[in-house]
């Protein structure tokens, strides 16, 4: 109910997006239907108050191993996401970018802006996105040593050929 009321009112957009992506990583079922029906079943059972009353009956140990396992997730999905998109961790520039990006969002980096009666507050992963973007349009892009290095091998190889 809250990203409704809140999306009424005009407040900022909420999303469950990655612990969605985590959930359906883990069971591996993705139809729409299904967890459109999930959805449906987990509003209905937040009505009842017995049902309420168990859920908070499950240990904290539990619940912290079960969003060890959620978050976790999300951050192995971000990583299969630049493995399947071939980026090179061997260019300084991408590090920077992934790392800044990394410690921002896991790390509780917060950047508020106050003007007068006005504040705006900017965290989590949406100042990790903001930053890591300007990084990567801010650093310039590395020299390519491959020419350079194929330069060098053919040279050594004529210099082979000679010889022989």
């Amino acid at each position: 109910m809250q990203p409704l009321l809140q999306d009424y009112f005009g407040g900022p957009a909420n999303t469950t997006y990655g612990e969605n992506t985590s959930v359906v990583g883990m069971t591996k079922i993705a139809s729409v239907w299904v967890i459109g029906l999930a959805a449906i079943f987990a509003i209905c059972l937040g009505f009842l108050g017995k049902f309420t009353a168990l859920v908070s009956t499950i240990p904290n140990p539990v619940l912290g191993g079960v969003s060890l396992l959620l978050y976790g997730f999300i951050a192995v999905n971000g990583l299969k996401v630049l493995i399947q998109n071939q980026i090179d961790f061997g260019k300084t520039k991408n590090v920077v970018v992934a790392s800044a990006m990394l410690v921002l969002g896991l790390g509780g980096a917060a950047i508020s802006i106050v003007s007068g009666d006005i504040s705006v507050t900017i965290s989590g992963m949406s100042l990790a996105a903001i930053v890591g973007i300007l990084i990567n349009l801010l650093l310039p892009e590395e020299k390519d040593e491959a020419p350079k290095i194929l330069k060098e091998a053919k040279k050594e190889e004529k210099i082979e050929t000679k010889i022989s």
